[in-house]
């Protein structure tokens, strides 16, 4: 009776790791990569000049640290799944399985009704969409190609805004 047991606890597990095969997992592309373009708004206090307006207004490659999460919407309270860094010609690379994924600042991570309980646009909808809303979206597969993602960096509405500022 011993026997058996081994005998069918064996065929068992040699039943369930020849039935999963290796076509079911998804497949790697060994470099992800692309060029980071931004313009931004004016999120400042007083009044910007005509040289800072057109400074944000120029493309500029991006330079700095942005968040990567899997599918297709935000959701501010789902942890990223890794860091991207880009260099000082905003360009990036990582290795991603396939699949959809976005691109977002540390804006868009977290929850600003704890940080800012009394700041009536942190529940509304124009916050929510905003913090939904990624900078980029892409889908990894057989055919992905290095892009240049051109992202405009808006002002939060989900923060105050400084003193003096609109």
């Amino acid at each position: 009776m011993k026997y058996f047991k081994l005998s069918m606890i064996a065929a068992l597990l040699l039943v369930l790791f020849t039935n999963n095969s290796c076509d079911d997992l998804p497949e790697l592309i060994t470099e992800v990569s692309g060029t980071i373009i931004k313009t931004a708004s004016y999120c400042g206090g007083a009044a910007p000049t005509d040289e800072i307006l057109a400074e944000l207004a120029t493309p500029a490659p991006y330079i700095g640290t942005l968040y990567l999460k899997q599918g297709t919407i935000n959701d501010p309270l789902e942890p990223a799944l890794a860091t991207i860094t880009t260099d000082e010609n905003g360009d990036f690379s990582i290795v991603l399985a396939e699949g959809d994924y976005i691109i977002v600042t540390a804006e868009h991570l977290g929850d600003y009704t704890n940080d800012y309980p009394w700041w009536p646009d942190v529940s509304s909808e124009y916050c929510q969409n905003w913090l939904a809303t990624p900078y980029i979206s892409f889908t990894v597969n057989d055919a992905y190609t290095p892009t240049t993602y051109n992202i405009h960096l808006a002002c939060n509405p989900c923060v105050p805004p400084p003193p003096g500022g609109h």
